[in-house]
C-alpha cells in the first residue's frame, strides 16, 4: 500500500509541480485535505519521509494530532494541523483564512478528503446524498476557490 502512495506522490509532484523545481531541491509547501486517515494519511507520511513541508487538514482533531506526533517521532519534521470540515462553508472559510494568514507560501493543494456510501442510490436518503456531494465536490471546489489567488 505504501508503494502505491509513493507512486501517487511522485506522479502528483512531477505533474503539478514540475521536474525542474523538484530536481533543484525545492520542496513546495503542500496542503492535504482528509489527512487524518486513509490515502491522505499515507500521502502525508510519504511526503514527510522526504521532508516536504505540509499542512494537514481533516475533521478529526485527535487523528490529526496523532498523525502530526507520529510524523514528528518518525521523521523529525513538524507538520501543522488545522481542522477542516468540507460539509461546512464556515469551516472552509475559517480554514482558508487561517492558512493564508499563517502559511502564505502554499504551492500545492491536494483535495483528498471524501466520503463514500455503500448502498444503492435507491436505498440512500437524500440527506446522505447531499453530504456526499458537499464533501466530495462542492467543498473541494469552494476550498480551491478560496486558495486560487494564493497558490
Amino acid at each position: 500500500f505504501t508503494t502505491t502512495i509513493s507512486i501517487i506522490s511522485v506522479f502528483i509532484i512531477l505533474k503539478i509541480y514540475g521536474r525542474k523545481k523538484l530536481y533543484s531541491g525545492c520542496k513546495p509547501k503542500t496542503l492535504i485535505t482528509g489527512a487524518s486517515s486513509g490515502l491522505g494519511r499515507e500521502l502525508a507520511c510519504t511526503l514527510s519521509e522526504h521532508k516536504w513541508p505540509l499542512i494537514l487538514t481533516g475533521r478529526n482533531e485527535t487523528a490529526l494530532k496523532n498523525l502530526a506526533a507520529y510524523i514528528y517521532e518518525k521523521y523529525e519534521i513538524i507538520q501543522p494541523t488545522i481542522i477542516l470540515d468540507l460539509l461546512c462553508d464556515v469551516s472552509i472559510e475559517e480554514c482558508a483564512k487561517t492558512i493564508i494568514k499563517q502559511h502564505s507560501d502554499i504551492e500545492i493543494l491536494i483535495n483528498n478528503a471524501g466520503i463514500g456510501h455503500r448502498a444503492s442510490c435507491l436505498d440512500t436518503s437524500m440527506d446522505v446524498i447531499h453530504k456526499i456531494i458537499q464533501t466530495n465536490f462542492l467543498g473541494p471546489v469552494y476550498l480551491t476557490k478560496c486558495f486560487i489567488n494564493y497558490i
